[in-house]
């Protein structure tokens, strides 16, 4: 079953996703991979400027989930279902895990073992937010919760 990680009080939510990233593709090893559900089109091209220049002298390697590279690259922005499924049944990984950045519930959460959100501190982020806690909760998902404003990723 998934694992639900909800990051919430986030000051920037897509600071918040780049420095998780950041930290995750640090710990991980060769088969792990990030996809990212990002619906909104100007969300998914400011996190992919934003990955570009993580860290300032670096970056993190990234492409979109539509890319002749995407079989070979462990981060993948997805801006429709069709991407996202179509990564997460392909993928012959260890652990693959989805950043949701949408406002709604990822489709096919459920194939992925990992699901992370990050939910900035804006009220038309959280009331939809908790209504996907609700609906983890219910359907039995190990959900655990990390206030940012408390211990900072």
């Amino acid at each position: 079953m998934t694992q639900v990680l909800f990051c919430h009080n986030a000051a920037d939510r897509l600071q918040a996703a780049v420095t998780w990233l950041t930290q995750a593709s640090r710990d991980a090893d060769a088969n792990d991979r990030y996809i990212i559900y990002a619906p909104d089109r100007q969300i998914a091209e400011r996190l992919d400027h934003m990955l570009w220049t993580t860290p300032p002298t670096g970056f993190l390697p990234h492409c979109s989930a539509r890319s002749h590279l995407a079989p070979e690259t462990p981060i993948l922005i997805a801006t429709t279902a069709s991407e996202l499924g179509g990564n997460a049944s392909n993928a012959q990984t260890s652990r693959n895990s989805l950043l949701n950045l949408g406002n709604e519930l990822p489709p096919e959460f459920e194939r992925f073992t990992q699901l992370i959100e990050i939910i900035s501190r804006e009220e038309n982020i959280r009331l939809p937010a908790r209504e996907r806690a609700r609906y983890y909760r219910d359907q039995g998902h190990d959900i655990q919760y990390l206030d940012l404003q408390k211990a900072p990723l």
